[in-house]
């Protein structure tokens, strides 16, 4: 049974309800202490239990929604897929716990390395995203989502720049931000509008919509920090946003998300997906008009019409001109039909 002490843990209710939540392991529980992330200072509780460490970790959404990753991750486990921590299940037999309305879930601690720059590291990743996406929906959708209906063009971005004037005024840091949108503003709206020309190509839009009838399974979160490499294997964490949904968009904020714009990184990368799945001239089309949309700048611009500076801004106008850099090598990969 878990011990009442929660080292870590300072409010008295929570030490409670973690408590209770360990006692339905049935863990000899040794020490807790709290795992931050970028917005929680307590986002999961690493939990000692002698030699080996648990990670449990509170699913803040509703548990109808929870059930239905289950379900994914259930299957994933099943299929042997190998990148995914071990997940744990109660003395009933249950994969999570619900306790305060919270959900409730323990998975294998993973001691692993943070991505490196070696691009091994970069192909390993690239295959086991590409393992994932050989998952598809075993029965065809007759309605399927329209994948590039949702994606705001860059109308609609000016519009909102216009405003940010006058809501930034009051800020310094705001309103340099906003100074910066606003140059920029012509490049951006290029940017999105050649990658809908390309997204909205009969060719692409033909493949987009046979994909969309049977979408692959999606982790949903891919970044540095939801990658480990364990034993020369790529682990992939945080798994709450696993879903059906784009192979080629998710591949695409890989890229972004990982590789730094670093174009060995990111052809390590495709090389590893491709050695999997491999793309078609088209499909890598597509991968490239994704990767080229500037979805943190229309981020950024609503962020600060509402009165906020988005922790990833200075991320995103220190590495612009890389961006673009990337953006024209993944094009040119695009244009010659071969990869990387």
């Amino acid at each position: 049974m878990a011990k009442r002490s929660t080292p870590g843990l300072n409010d008295a209710a929570a030490k409670s309800i973690i408590s209770a939540v360990l006692s339905e392991y049935g863990w000899s529980v040794q020490e807790i202490r709290p795992v931050p992330s970028l917005y929680r200072p307590s986002a999961a509780w690493c939990v000692h239990l002698g030699e080996r460490k648990i990670l449990l970790k509170p699913y803040r959404r509703s548990e109808r929604r929870f059930r239905s990753i289950w379900k994914h991750v259930d299957c994933l486990l099943r299929s042997g897929y190998r990148h995914m921590p071990q997940w744990f299940f109660t003395r009933r037999g249950y994969p999570w716990v619900l306790r305060a309305g919270v959900v409730y879930y323990a998975t294998e601690w993973i001691d692993g390395a943070p991505l490196s720059t070696d691009a091994h590291d970069f192909e390993r990743l690239g295959r086991a995203l590409a393992r994932l996406h050989r998952h598809r929906e075993p029965t065809q959708r007759t309605h399927p989502v329209e994948w590039t209906a949702n994606i705001t063009r860059g109308p609609q971005l000016n519009a909102l720049l216009q405003n940010l004037r006058h809501t930034t005024a009051k800020d310094p840091e705001l309103a340099a931000a906003a100074q910066w949108l606003e140059a920029h503003a012509e490049e951006v709206q290029q940017m999105t509008e050649r990658a809908h020309s390309t997204l909205g190509a009969p060719d692409v839009r033909e493949m987009l919509h046979r994909r969309q009838t049977k979408p692959s399974r999606i982790h949903g979160d891919v970044t540095r920090p939801n990658v480990l490499v364990h034993q020369h294997r790529v682990i992939l964490l945080d798994w709450e946003r696993l879903r059906w949904g784009n192979p080629l968009e998710e591949l695409a904020r890989t890229l972004a998300n990982t590789a730094d714009f670093n174009p060995d990184r990111m052809t390590a990368l495709l090389r590893g997906y491709e050695q999997i799945r491999p793309l078609s001239t088209v499909e890598r089309r597509a991968v490239a008009a994704y990767f080229s949309l500037p979805r943190e700048a229309w981020s950024t611009a609503r962020q600060l019409a509402a009165g906020t500076l988005p922790p990833t801004w200075p991320g995103i106008r220190d590495t612009w001109a890389v961006r673009q850099a990337a953006i024209a090598y993944l094009d040119a990969a695009a244009v010659t039909g071969t990869a990387p």
